[in-house]
C-alpha cells in the first residue's frame, strides 16, 4: 500500500500566474491583465492553452506574440511558479 506522506505535494497544488497583455494581445483579449490560477506543475504551453481557449481572439496572433516570465523570453516547455508575471508582446512596428 502506497504511503500518502511520500506524494509530492507540488504536483497537488494551484498556482496563481499574473498574465499581462500588450498591444494587438490586448485588444485580442479585451483585458489589459488577469490573474489566472494553473495546476503546478504548469508551463508556458499550458498557460498558452488556457488563455486561447479564454480569448479565442488571440489564436489569430499566436504564430507572432513572445511570451516573457518575469521579464525574460520563455520557451514554451518553462516551468511557472506561483506569482510569475507572464507577459504576451505581439511585434512592434515602426520607422
Amino acid at each position: 500500500m502506497m504511503d500518502l506522506s511520500e506524494i509530492r505535494m507540488d504536483y497537488l497544488t494551484e498556482i496563481r500566474v499574473q498574465v499581462v497583455y500588450f498591444g494587438k494581445a490586448r485588444e485580442a483579449a479585451n483585458a489589459s491583465a488577469e490573474v489566472r490560477p494553473l495546476s503546478s506543475p504548469a508551463s508556458v504551453e499550458q498557460l498558452l492553452s488556457e488563455v486561447l481557449n479564454a480569448h479565442p481572439a488571440l489564436a489569430r496572433i499566436r504564430q507572432v506574440v513572445q511570451v516573457l516570465v518575469n521579464g525574460r523570453w520563455a520557451s514554451e516547455n518553462m516551468q511557472l511558479k506561483d506569482g510569475d508575471r507572464v507577459a504576451f508582446v505581439p511585434p512592434v512596428g515602426g520607422g
